[in-house]
């Protein structure tokens, strides 16, 4: 799932020429988190964080902002994947990330909250259904029955994670559209299938 689905469109810049004065400013005046510096050409150099006004203060008012900040090494392609993004922003601690187009040009942000929404969306937690818990063994082939078998009871597939419990086991939780534990449950055992536990969601 792609970055720019979620990301946030509405943010602001300075450009290079601006000074520490015209951010320390702007943050007050927006009340925002973030600010992207611009080139002359409109590509990114680098971003200044409301955390980063302290470090702002320490120099002189006019001095240009091309002078305070070196270019910037952590942000994100609008075509990055979702699931990347968890990993940069546990490595960066980062709450929030510049987004730009393969011209190095600004096209949003995507902070704590686009993820959340992101992942509420790629677990279909905002659509009813039934959920399935299962733990299999990891290897290859252990997910196709239950697949064939999903898709033989004509059930739609929402969505499907996993998680690795140990070197040999792994938990698989999979959204179905249908909203009926029971039909679910004799499906899955009229097919020897063993699950942990199946879960109505509104």
């Amino acid at each position: 799932m792609y970055v720019k689905l979620w990301m946030r469109n509405k943010f602001e810049t300075l450009r290079i020429t601006n000074t520490v004065d015209d951010a320390i400013k702007l943050f007050f005046e927006k009340d925002i988190e973030i600010i992207l510096i611009t080139r002359k050409n409109g590509t990114l150099l680098s971003s200044i964080r409301r955390e980063d006004i302290a470090i702002l203060r320490e120099y002189n008012s006019d001095d240009y902002l091309i002078d305070v900040f070196e270019p910037i090494e952590d942000f994100l392609y609008e075509d990055d994947l979702v699931e990347d993004v968890l990993l940069t922003m546990l490595e960066t601690n980062y709450k929030i990330l510049p987004v730009v187009d393969y011209d190095m040009k600004p096209v949003g942000l995507f902070g704590f909250h686009e993820l959340i929404q992101a992942m509420v969306s790629i677990t279909a937690l905002d659509e009813p259904g039934t959920k399935v818990i299962l733990t299999l063994n990891d290897k290859p082939g252990e997910l196709r029955k239950i697949v064939e078998t999903i898709s033989n009871n004509e059930l739609n597939i929402l969505s499907m994670t996993t998680c690795k419990i140990n070197e040999n086991r792994r938990m698989l939780s999979i959204k179905l559209s249908l909203r009926d534990v029971n039909t679910v449950s004799i499906i899955l055992d009229k097919n020897n299938i063993e699950y942990d536990g199946i879960y109505e969601e509104a």
